[in-house]
């Protein structure tokens, strides 16, 4: 089964869609779309205090409710964060401080907290949290229900890292990849280079390149740009193409846009998956014609 995510391109963090799903000849997972809107985060780190700042003191971790300026005088109001983690609580389970204590509990706490993994606001975007949730809910009892193990993946960072890995071991399921010699790795090194030429800051060249070749050590060694070979790819291109072409045309709120992404996912057969992966050895006759380039038939 191969799988992927993707995210709406229009639009900034807040209007924009995540979608993930996985195909396969013998059947497909259940879509999983989310957007800013559903990452509910009712608390924050940050350098100056505000609503939603944590902070510790005596063992116990605070989120700050309220800030009052009374004359001169500044006050605080403040809640247990574990045990209203989600929406701040009555006035009568909320704690009142001066602003000059509760701000030396928070400078003294602050640089411990932020590092805190059950304290690390979620994202809207596909983090390591993120694909353990949707790899739990969809990959692995699709998975179980179609008889299959093996898995194709991408280098993306959410899945790459020992916690994903281990998820995958604890559920039977196994990487399709293959292992790189020293000359591969130095001509998928040379691609990422000629891929990151475009980029104008000279960091991100670097971060994109160190990134890259790290993955070819501890991934099975797949090129990390090859759209052309990346069947699920074209699998986005219809979904798209369904969405601008219905009546209603392209969605402008996150929410009625997720709705679109779901149902188009759903609407796709199984037939146009396994017609798609009858093209493959097509697709590779081709990309080898022209020494694994871009070929002008998928331009």
């Amino acid at each position: 089964m191969q799988v992927a995510r993707n995210k709406s391109k229009k639009g900034g963090v807040q209007k924009r869609v995540y979608f993930w799903g996985g195909i396969s000849w013998w059947g497909k997972s259940p879509g999983f779309a989310w957007c800013a809107s559903d990452m509910k985060v009712c608390f924050r780190h940050t350098k100056n205090i505000c609503l939603g700042t944590l902070f510790e003191n005596d063992g116990i971790v605070f989120r700050v409710t309220e800030t009052r300026a009374q004359g001169e005088r500044r006050t605080i109001s403040y809640c247990n964060h574990f045990d209203f983690p989600e929406d701040d609580p009555p006035a009568c389970n909320q704690f009142e401080s001066s602003y000059d204590e509760v701000q030396e509990w928070h400078q003294l706490s602050r640089a411990v907290l932020t590092q805190r993994e059950d304290l690390q606001p979620p994202t809207a975007m596909q983090d390591t949290a993120k694909t353990l949730e949707i790899y739990r809910e969809n990959l692995y009892p699709t998975l179980q229900q179609l008889g299959l193990e093996f898995i194709v993946e991408d280098n993306a960072s959410p899945h790459n890292n020992q916690s994903i890995r281990d998820c995958h071991r604890e559920h039977g399921a196994r990487i399709v990849g293959y292992v790189a010699t020293e000359a591969e790795k130095a001509e998928i090194i040379e691609l990422i280079r000629d891929q990151t030429r475009h980029y104008k800051r000279d960091q991100d060249k670097k971060a994109q390149l160190t990134k890259q070749t790290r993955e070819l050590d501890r991934l099975p060694a797949w090129p990390p740009n090859s759209p052309d070979l990346n069947l699920i790819e074209i699998v986005w291109s219809w979904m798209v193409k369904s969405i601008v072409d219905s009546d209603d045309g392209w969605p402008h709120d996150p929410e009625t846009l997720k709705e679109r992404v779901l149902q188009a996912w759903d609407d796709i057969p199984l037939s146009s998956f396994r017609e798609l992966m009858r093209s493959y050895q097509l697709r590779l006759r081709a990309i080898l014609s022209v020494g694994g380039d871009r070929h002008p038939q998928f331009a």
